[in-house]
């Protein structure tokens, strides 16, 4: 754990090693001596673990370990702020030089990384040969230069070489196991050398951290060191990845907007849309439900837009005004909800509002931030048309800090109803799969593909077991009508970037008519009406699902007709004996309360369970769940470990699946430390979150026991036994319980002796005596030693003894400083 903070203390010192080497790679010539000078040089540093040496990796938010390599020759700089561009005309956008030299190395300046408040701005490597420096050398001699905050080799993944780099930033983020171990993250942060800043997020326990300007601490391996303490959820570096937008071009020409009602217009095949129409019959939406468009920023000023944009927030400069010059924003807010106004276009949900977010390409923590706004603000929908650049065939994670404001958002947003999340697919077919995106393979995540006005999957759109839906835009004979900068209007919008808010409206003016729905009904929803297209080569499974498809076209007029409801469940996964708690929601109730069938692989045939009537289209109801024998038509489920409960009902497209776990949390590593005679410190891990005590008792007396509990739930437990006796051996029992409430099967105890306590040991005891054995206490005056003159005793803390008990130590100090002087003036006589 101190190993890193060792790693900056040395990094200094190497600084002259560094610049040795530095100046040779750039100026080396083929003898033979300066190639071994070199060598030593650079095997130096990497041998004692400098910054930026070693194995690099990050994490994903379910813990994967992703493995990290240098891109060669490439750099990023982080600039203080007011650091300007010595050109005129790049004065004010406050960049770095356009060159750095380095000795006879060169960095020229390329792509600027995140907005320009992060002032982060790569640079390719030049030097007068052909070998480049290692990057950690050059990442240090970079750091030492005025004005640099942070400088660090861009870093790729290991198994996507040439695909998504990110960039380092001199900020950490990380998320605890629980709110009681925040002492334990300020302790560490301590020790490493790290600030940390505060508390950031709507998600709990989440904190910012910061590496200090000037020092040699690496983010990438203090993040590693973070990730790997027992009271870390996730650790990350705030990484500045490549982003885009999710936009294909398509012919300008065409500018109907075919998406909600096709007749065959601009050589379509009719019937092939959402059927707006027929929905608007029943509904054009709210203005209570808020659709926040996270892009590029939107034309705040758009006719069509103008009288429903709420106040947004520009993430990429730091203000309130998120308005742009970049026209995708403003394409995919009124793709969602532009008015219906007689004046230009319409989105899908017409009188819903807009909650316009500038935040493309703003780096991790911001993308996380913009989602918290979102939910502050009170956004029922989210619409993300934006992720990892298209066409790698590279794997990107979804950075663990937008996990979990994604997982926030449906979980809390909406007075915990959830906020709906759609999420562009991505374009990189055939060479990408969405289920290599992190972002729309998250499970709070709707993820939305594209469809032609052909009624066929548009080329480009990606598939993947995650897609849920699909939606009309580009890649046929026509793309999707809506609003662009400057108040005016393009037939030009496509690729799953048109689709994903085409959908975000749909899911808005469903909410707008059953405003009681939580984002994952409304996503059953959308899935149990979707109209299955191109029944021929979507290769749809037994549950309806296609890896091209989804469930099929969104169908808004037979979302919102309420024909079918949505079943809801308290949890997806359960223990062997529990109760399950479920609701099932149905717009247009029966006229008898329905019933739910559960099934089991012990119970095939399943149980019936009748749900009681909650008022408004609400039913609620309760399916228990034993580890037991079956008995048909006995109100109760047999499941075992491992089994799957199905939950399905008439009223419901879709079934509910439920998990089966029955086995408690393993203990690892019990440890006994900081024993006192009234108490000890006891720690031990789980593999799995959970609660934990321990069960303490005399050894000899298991009746006279007491129970404490440990205060943190997690995967680290510590806690102190306290008011035991000392001089005495006790056992501790070890349990666990993870958050379903099963118990740990295999027992761990640990036995500790309480030491004596010498404060009680009377004062006319003479030293050394052992509190825990009275018998042995020797006492002065006793009849084995003799009192000075005068009959003088001794005292608590000292005692100057004469007598025979003294004697003997006198004359071993006499002979040992003899000894002591024989020797000094033999080896005087030596040197003489």
């Amino acid at each position: 754990m101190d190993q890193l903070r060792d790693d900056a203390a040395l990094a200094q010192l190497r600084l002259g090693f560094h610049d040795l080497a530095l100046v040779m790679f750039c100026t080396a010539s083929s003898g033979l001596v300066i190639r071994l000078v070199l060598a030593l040089c650079l095997v130096a540093p990497a041998a004692h673990g400098a910054a930026f040496d070693g194995p690099r990796a990050a994490y994903s938010y379910e813990g994967e370990i992703i493995e990290l390599v240098p891109v060669a020759g490439r750099f990023t700089v982080t600039w203080e702020p007011g650091v300007q561009q010595h050109s005129a005309e790049l004065a004010s956008d406050r960049r770095g030089p356009e060159r750095i030299q380095l000795a006879d190395c060169t960095l020229l300046r390329g792509p600027r990384r995140g907005p320009p408040r992060y002032h982060t701005d790569e640079y390719q490597l030049r030097a007068a040969v052909g070998l480049l420096p290692e990057p950690g050398i050059v990442a240090q001699e970079l750091s030492s230069l005025p004005g640099v905050l942070l400088a660090a080799p861009l870093y790729q993944r290991a198994d996507a070489v040439g695909g998504e780099t990110r960039a380092v930033t001199p900020r950490l983020l990380l998320q605890l196991n629980s709110p009681f171990d925040e002492s334990a993250l300020r302790a560490m942060a301590s020790r490493l050398g790290l600030e940390l800043v505060g508390p950031r997020g709507l998600a709990p326990s989440q904190w910012l951290l910061r590496v200090p300007a000037g020092s040699a601490l690496d983010p990438v391996a203090a993040a590693m060191r973070l990730q790997g303490a027992p009271f870390t959820r996730w650790a990350q570096v705030d990484w500045l990845r490549d982003r885009e937008s999710r936009e294909i071009p398509a012919d300008p020409q065409f500018v109907d907007q075919w998406h909600h009602h096709n007749t065959g217009q601009a050589g379509g095949e009719e019937g092939h849309d959402l059927n707006s129409i027929e929905a608007w019959d029943v509904s054009q939406g709210s203005s209570e439900v808020i659709i926040a468009v996270l892009d590029s920023g939107v034309d705040m000023d758009h006719p069509d837009l103008v009288g429903k944009l709420l106040p947004g927030y520009d993430f990429i400069d730091g203000d309130e005004d998120p308005d742009s010059s970049d026209s995708h924003g403003t394409k995919g807010a009124g793709a969602a909800a532009a008015a219906a106004n007689d004046i230009g276009v319409v989105g899908t949900c017409p009188n819903c509002r807009i909650l316009p977010v500038r935040m493309l390409g703003v780096g991790d923590a911001g993308e996380a931030e913009a989602h918290d706004f979102a939910v502050k603000q009170g956004a029922w929908v989210i619409s993300n048309s934006w992720g990892p650049i298209d066409g790698t065939g590279s794997p990107s994670e979804i950075p663990p800090v937008v996990a979990a404001a994604v997982e926030h958002a449906v979980e809390e947003g909406r007075d915990g109803l959830g906020v709906a999340i759609f999420w562009a697919a991505g374009n990189g077919h055939p060479v990408d799969s969405c289920a290599d995106d992190g972002y729309v393979s998250h499970p709070a995540s709707i993820a939305i593909g594209a469809s032609t006005n052909l009624g066929a999957r548009a080329g480009y759109s990606e598939q993947c077991p995650a897609l849920d839906l699909s939606a009309p835009s580009s890649g046929g004979t026509a793309a999707i009508t809506t609003t662009t900068l400057g108040g005016g209007y393009t037939g030009s919008f496509g690729g799953t970037s048109a689709a994903a808010p085409v959908a975000a409206g749909v899911g808005g003016l469903i909410l707008s008519a059953f405003p009681d729905l939580s984002w994952d009904c409304l996503r059953e929803l959308l899935q149990a009406t979707a109209e299955p297209i191109d029944l021929a080569g979507a290769g749809y499974d037994e549950q309806g699902h296609s890896i091209a498809y989804g469930y099929g076209r969104i169908d808004s007029a037979a979302a919102i007709s309420g024909a079918l409801g949505c079943l809801s469940i308290a949890s997806l996964k359960v223990s062997c004996s529990s109760t399950i708690e479920l609701s099932l929601f149905v717009p247009q109730p029966p006229q008898q309360s329905p019933t739910v069938l559960a099934t089991s692989a012990l119970e095939p045939d399943g149980e019936l369970f009748q749900l009681q009537d909650a008022g408004n289209g609400h039913y609620q109801g309760s399916i228990l769940a034993v580890d037991s024998a079956v008995v048909a038509a006995d109100g109760e489920l047999s499941v075992e470990h491992g089994d799957e409960i199905v939950i399905s009902s008439e009223h419901s497209g879709l079934e509910r699946r439920i998990a089966l776990d029955c086995e408690g949390p393993e203990l690892l590593e019990p440890l006994v430390f900081n024993v006192s005679p009234d108490g000890a410190t006891l720690s031990w891990e789980t593999d799995e979150v959970a609660s934990g005590g321990v069960l303490v008792y005399p050894r000899d007396d298991e009746l006279n026991h007491r129970s404490f509990e440990a205060a943190s739930t997690g995967y680290y437990h510590e806690l102190r036994v306290s008011g035991i006796e000392p001089c005495t051996p006790y056992v501790g029992e070890l349990w666990a319980s993870d958050v379903l409430g099963n118990l740990n099967g295999s027992p761990r105890s640990l036995e500790w002796t309480t030491p004596g306590d010498s404060s009680q040991i009377p004062a006319e005891v003479l030293p050394g005596a052992d509190p825990c054995d009275p018998d042995s206490w020797e006492y002065q005056g006793d009849d084995d030693a003799t009192l000075p003159s005068g009959g003088q005793g001794c005292g608590q803390d000292s005692c100057a003894v004469s007598g025979r008990r003294d004697a003997p130590w006198s004359l071993l100090l006499l002979a040992g400083w003899l000894l002591f002087r024989s020797a000094f003036s033999r080896a005087a006589r030596d040197r003489d």
